[in-house]
């Protein structure tokens, strides 16, 4: 076991890794992993590229406190973005360098990094929580008091959705039942 039964990690490593590994072909492990850790690479780019040419592009002098805040918390967005990208590329570089190892080997790295390998998975959540927040005071600055208010409460109500969805799809502990018996 590598983490908790509640933890997304463990539902994800620990399971393809156990599960491949005592099959016999954990280099399937080590190819699903990697692939998944290319996804978040090229997710924070991505976005990172997003947020720059963002800041390039509407940075500005101003006197107005709301956007100045609105520029830092982006720059700081592009900023976790490019940190998150940069930590899944160390991921897929160590995933490729223990490819050929033990079985043993492999596993024991799984538990020892497991930490990183789940903080790489929450440094999207954050950056798009900042950009999200950026961009609800962008609006507030910029736009009319009704169109921001429709604006914020609806991305008030689209987050919490988000946020109990992650709740119940990825956090909450999962057990698996026994299928019901067919009369």
């Amino acid at each position: 076991m590598l983490l908790k039964k509640n933890n997304y990690t463990y539902m994800t490593e620990n399971a393809i890794v156990v599960k491949s590994v005592s099959r016999g072909n954990y280099e399937d492990a080590v190819v699903h992993l990697t692939d998944k850790y290319v996804r978040f690479y090229e997710f924070g780019l991505t976005v990172a590229g997003v947020q720059f040419i963002g800041l390039t592009f509407e940075m500005k002098e101003t006197d107005i406190l709301i956007e100045r805040i609105s520029y830092f918390l982006l720059a700081m967005c592009c900023l976790f973005s490019l940190f998150g990208s940069t930590m899944a590329y160390l991921m897929v570089k160590y995933l490729g360098s223990v490819r050929f190892e033990d079985p043993e080997f492999f596993v024991e790295g799984m538990r020892r990094y497991s930490r990183w390998f789940s903080f790489t998975e929450w440094v999207p959540y954050l950056s798009s929580t900042l950009f999200l927040i950026t961009i609800n005071l962008l609006v507030a600055a910029q736009s009319p008091l009704e169109y921001s208010v429709v604006f914020h409460v609806l991305s008030g109500v689209l987050t919490a959705c988000m946020v109990v969805c992650q709740g119940m799809i990825i956090i909450a502990p999962k057990y698996t039942q026994p299928p019901p018996e067919c009369n």
